[in-house]
């Protein structure tokens, strides 16, 4: 069977206002003319609405980082092996620490900050380009990774439609736009390896991934990871 393997049936399983022209007091008071001082609004103690727009607009804003794994995405921990417990634990993702590349995740009321490669984000994506037309197209929750004996790479994942777990290679696993994705298994481009970016399209069986504000990879499917 092309692309898909150990399809096992869990059946059930859920998914995972100012008024104008007022005149106060007979002494034709109109707004924003206070006591005669001519005061608009906006120009309170000289500074003006425009004044302070401008300033916040100079102030210097934090970068994008197109590489951190977006706010409330569930995850799975994993390959950790300092505390091997955490293994298997669901969080959620909180944060991002620009400087040390982590993830500030939530498990149970606890924070902590973890590196991206230790989380698998169980995210969604669609089947793709299966032997099984039936399954082509359908939505899938990423649950887990599933390495073989013989080396060989996939996904389990769930189907609400078809209401069941399967195991699927990467080639058969289309990932979402704004999805984001690690680099993995360039052989060309080694340098690019490990870095994680957002998916901002898919052509001729590969993703535009930007890792930058400069810089987009086009990486075909088997080489990126969740």
């Amino acid at each position: 069977m092309n692309g898909m393997n150990g399809m096992n049936g869990m059946n059930g399983m859920n998914s995972m206002n100012y008024n104008n022209g007022m005149e106060m007091g007979g002494l034709g008071m109109q707004p924003g003319n206070f006591g005669g001082m001519g005061m608009q609004p906006g120009n309170f103690g000289g500074m003006g609405m425009q004044q302070q727009q401008q300033q916040q607009q100079r102030r210097p804003q934090p970068p994008v980082e197109y590489g951190a794994i977006p706010i409330n995405t569930t995850c799975t921990v994993k390959n950790i092996l300092s505390n091997d417990s955490l293994n298997g634990e669901r969080c959620v993702v909180t944060g991002f620490d620009s400087k040390s590349k982590r993830a500030t995740v939530e498990i149970e009321n606890t924070t902590m900050a973890l590196k991206q490669s230790n989380l698998l984000q169980n995210v969604e994506a669609t089947i793709f380009q299966t032997s099984r037309n039936e399954l082509n197209g359908q939505r899938i929750v990423i649950i887990d990774e599933i390495e073989n004996d013989e080396d060989e790479f996939r996904y389990l994942v769930y189907s609400r439609q078809a209401k069941k777990t399967m195991s699927l290679k990467t080639e058969n696993v289309k990932f979402l736009d704004r999805s984001c994705l690690r680099v993995e298994g360039l052989k060309g481009n080694p340098e690019n390896n490990g870095l994680y970016g957002k998916v901002e399209g898919f052509e001729e069986g590969r993703y535009l991934v930007r890792v930058s504000k400069a810089k987009i990879l086009k990486i075909k499917m088997i080489n990126v990871r969740v």
